[in-house]
């Protein structure tokens, strides 16, 4: 638009100038001591304009000419900026590709004079790393923690996660525990300390940084949930055999564990084992009023506590849920411990009929050999040993093995039929 403009000016400025010379053409008169030259004032201005056109190209090429070196270099430095650069980016592209060896020597020759010297060098670290060349790897992670001016968390949790690749559990520990004291709310390093932690074991901490992982949310909540409720479990399964321990381990969870059957179940299995069941025995009752579940119901008919209350306690759980198996089996067992037989039959052989699994058979038929009906406690074992799918002779005492021998033939024969 400038030079349209300037075309257009210059035009009006000839034709004006040229209808001036032929109404007026004027003269100028130069002299210079004896010397003297008269010429016309067209001629003048044009020749004016000539020289101060000259002029103006002259002291631009001069101008030129004196930026000439510095151009020059500036040239020089794009022209080795785009080489390393497209070097770079072969060594990416050569990571990306899996070809870890000519990928890590494409970035060692490229990436200290390259475009972002920390993420080559985080690029050669993995790339030795997928080689085996771990003492390569830390030189090429030391060389990006020195290019890394900003001071930035992106070296340190590259080299956690390194080594939680190359299952350096205590290395990347230690590098964790130094960015977590940088930043104790980064999620990232939270995420990493998880996993870490898992990996070794240490279910207390893990528990003690969930805490602050939940609230920043930094895993999907049912992931965190479930890494609980893990830690708790490996807690009570790896705790001390007394009843002090137990309770003080249990007291340190929190509702929502302490609210799970499975992490219930587990804890009075534990405190089974040091007769402690009275501590819990109200707990189970209490989930068990809130939702049914086969594993605490055959722990809770483990317990040796009042038989008669117990009974009374699952007998009111049947007037909500009457067709129950394993409520029914639960029941049935503590009138076995209470020697009610009459009881205890019609609810095993209810159990039975609503779909309960090979043990109530077992117990039918323990139940009829100690009421004296051979017969059926046969037929029982029968049932019980084929729909178990192996032969548990375990389970039974040395006077009634040789009962069930004939039982046990008859079971195998129907199977290989």
């Amino acid at each position: 638009m400038k030079v349209l403009a300037l075309v257009f000016l210059t035009l009006v400025g000839a034709i004006f100038g040229t209808h001036l010379a032929k109404v007026d053409p004027g003269y100028v008169l130069l002299t210079r001591g004896h010397w003297s030259a008269e010429l016309s004032l067209t001629v003048f201005l044009f020749l004016l304009f000539g020289a101060v056109l000259l002029l103006y190209w002259l002291i631009r090429f001069f101008g030129s000419v004196v930026r000439s070196p510095k151009r020059f270099g500036s040239w020089r430095q794009r022209r080795g900026s785009n080489r390393r650069l497209q070097k770079a980016a072969k060594g990416l592209t050569e990571l990306v590709e899996g070809n870890w060896v000519k990928a890590e020597q494409v970035l060692k020759n490229t990436t200290e004079d390259g475009p972002i010297p920390v993420l080559g060098y985080l690029a050669a670290a993995y790339a030795a790393q997928q080689q085996g060349r771990l003492e390569n790897r830390d030189q090429y992670l030391a060389k990006a923690g020195e290019a890394d001016l900003a001071g930035s968390l992106a070296v340190g949790l590259t080299r956690a996660r390194l080594q939680m690749n190359a299952q350096q559990w205590q290395e990347a520990l230690a590098t964790l525990q130094s960015l977590k004291g940088q930043q104790p709310r980064h999620p990232r390093v939270l995420q990493y300390l998880l996993e870490v932690y898992q990996a070794l074991g240490d279910w207390r901490l893990l528990l003690e940084t969930l805490a602050t992982a939940i609230k920043l949310k930094v895993l999907p909540q049912q992931d965190l949930q479930a890494l609980k409720l893990q830690a708790c479990e490996s807690l009570l399964a790896s705790a001390s055999v007394d009843r002090e321990s137990l309770v003080a381990l249990w007291n340190t969870f929190d509702k929502s564990c302490q609210q799970q059957p499975v992490l219930l179940a587990l804890y009075a299995e534990r405190m089974l084992q040091v007769d402690a069941g009275d501590l819990v025995s109200p707990m189970l009752q209490k989930t068990l009023k809130r939702k049914m579940d086969d594993k605490l119901l055959e722990v809770y008919a483990r317990f040796k506590g009042d038989a008669i209350q117990q009974i009374g306690f699952l007998e009111g759980l049947l007037t909500n849920h009457p067709r129950n198996p394993m409520l029914l089996q639960a029941t049935a067992q503590l009138c076995l411990r209470d020697k009610l037989w009459g009881k205890a039959r019609g609810y095993l052989e209810s159990a039975i009929a609503e779909g309960a699994d090979h043990s109530a058979y077992l117990k039918l038929g323990d139940l009829y050999a100690q009421l004296g009906e051979s017969t059926k406690a046969s037929e029982c074992f029968r049932k019980g040993l084929v729909q178990s799918q192996h032969i548990a002779v375990q389970l039974f005492s040395d006077s009634q093995v040789d009962s069930l021998v004939p039982a046990v033939t008859v079971a195998l024969n129907s199977k290989e039929s």
